[in-house]
C-alpha cells in the first residue's frame, strides 16, 4: 500500500481518502482516553493547582514527585459559574505565589501556556500588578508576544489595570 510507504498515520489516510466514519471513530476513541486520563489525574491536579495558588511548596514537591504533569489544564469555575481550564503556573502567577511559580517553572512548567480561554500566566501577573512574577516568567522565555482571543498582550493587561511596575 503506497501510504505506507509514504509513512501516513491511520488518520491521515482516512482524511486523504474522506473517510469521515473511521475519522469520526477516531475521534471519539481519543476524547474517551482523555476523558478516562483526566479523571484519573484529577485530584492529584487539583491538589498541585490549589497548592500553586497558596504557595504551599511542600504540596507542589509532593504532587510532581507523583507524576501531576505541570503543563495540564483543570477545569476552574469563575465567580460568575463560567468553566475554563487553567494551570497551576496561571494560579500562582495571579495570586503571586513567586516561589510556587519558580518551582513549577523549574519542573518544566511552560512560561507561556494559556488557559483554555488564552490567557497566559504573563498577562495574568501583569494584569494583577505582580511585578516581580512579570520579571521571572520574562526571565523564563515568556513570550511577550502571546495574544488573548481578543488581540491584548501582557502589556495590554497591564496599561488596562494601571500597573507600571
Amino acid at each position: 500500500m503506497e501510504a505506507l510507504k509514504d509513512g501516513l498515520t491511520g488518520k491521515q489516510l482516512a482524511e486523504r481518502m474522506g473517510h469521515t466514519d473511521v475519522l469520526e471513530c477516531l475521534s471519539r476513541m481519543a476524547k474517551n482516553k482523555a476523558t478516562k486520563n483526566k479523571k484519573k489525574d484529577e485530584p492529584a491536579l487539583r491538589a498541585l493547582c490549589e497548592a500553586a495558588k497558596t504557595g504551599d511548596l511542600g504540596a507542589i514537591r509532593r504532587a510532581l514527585e507523583a507524576g501531576t504533569d505541570p503543563n495540564a489544564l483543570m477545569a476552574v469555575e469563575t465567580a460568575d459559574g463560567e468553566e475554563f481550564e487553567t494551570t497551576a503556573l496561571v494560579l500562582a502567577a495571579t495570586y503571586g505565589q513567586l516561589e510556587a511559580a519558580a518551582l513549577l517553572l523549574d519542573r518544566g512548567a511552560s512560561p507561556s501556556k494559556p488557559t483554555s480561554t488564552g490567557y497566559t500566566p504573563l498577562m495574568n501577573a501583569a494584569g494583577n500588578g505582580q511585578a516581580a512574577m512579570v520579571g521571572l516568567l520574562v526571565e523564563r522565555g515568556a513570550d511577550l508576544t502571546a495574544t488573548n482571543p481578543g488581540g491584548a498582550t501582557a502589556f495590554h493587561f497591564a496599561c488596562a489595570a494601571n500597573q507600571p511596575g
